[in-house]
């Protein structure tokens, strides 16, 4: 590592520039067993990032406190689905049957479809009591409800 790149401890992120701060969803990948305890939720609240005069604290709301409706909305379904094409398309594996399909994004909406999708959408909630600090929800693609014209 040279000499200009910051290292990263565990616990800390890099900070965003002022473009990534205001988008409201970020997807990253579910890692997690769908067989979560109790427990696991409680401990999931959490600060991910250090916060001081340069950085933002961001707070992860427990699974059973959320806030926000189940259902995906419009965009977030266009932000999954470019998101999963983009690594379908890099050679990550498709998790449903996609005989005949071609097309990465014609595989991301059968898998969206199959509800076997395995990102998580990230949602701000609030920004509280400063701008440097955010509530979001994670909510699992695969687990929200569909608007009804997509059905």
């Amino acid at each position: 590592m040279s000499d200009s790149e910051d290292e990263i401890s565990d616990g800390e992120v890099p900070e965003l520039d002022e473009a990534d701060q205001n988008d409201d969803i970020d997807l990253v990948e579910d890692n997690d067993d769908d067989d979560i305890s109790e427990e696991d939720d409680e401990l999931s609240t959490q600060t991910i990032k250090k916060g001081d005069s340069n950085h933002t604290n961001i707070i992860i709301i427990p699974d059973s406190s959320r806030t926000t409706s189940d259902v995906i909305q419009k965009q977030e379904i266009t932000e999954a689905i470019g998101v999963r094409a983009s690594q379908i398309e890099g050679g990550s594996p498709v998790f449903t049957d996609v005989v005949g399909l071609t097309d990465p994004i014609q595989m991301a909406w059968k898998e969206f479809r199959d509800r076997k999708n395995p990102l998580i959408l990230e949602r701000v909630v609030a920004e509280f009591p400063s701008e440097y600090t955010y509530h979001v929800e994670h909510w699992r693609v695969r687990e929200m409800t569909f608007p009804h014209t997509y059905v």
